[in-house]
């Protein structure tokens, strides 16, 4: 016996955004909409999915970011940017 399972839901997609040395952020999208942004601080091993308004205040804050260099951005601006959010890290990770 064979047993499928059928969903009508649009597929999640997570696409990594950024990877340094210091951060990991992914974005995940349910379809089109955005469902929120993994991030992950490898230095402490903590990590959030940062979701809601948050995440949109984070996504709308980082294209102004980019607009203000004229998308001329390094990895170490990227990093402080990220270093913004890391009150918000509260989880540890423990395989990733």
């Amino acid at each position: 016996m064979t047993i499928q399972l059928q969903s009508s839901a649009p597929a999640i997609l997570t696409n990594v955004l950024f990877n340094s040395p210091n951060y990991y952020v992914a974005e995940v999208c349910q379809g089109r909409a955005l469902q929120g942004f993994e991030v992950v601080d490898k230095f402490t091993g903590r990590g959030a999915f940062i979701d809601g308004a948050v995440a949109a205040k984070m996504r709308d804050s980082f294209r102004a970011m980019v607009a203000e260099h004229e998308g001329d951005v390094t990895p170490d601006q990227v990093d402080e940017f990220i270093s913004g959010y890391d009150a918000l890290l509260m989880q540890r990770v423990v395989f990733h």
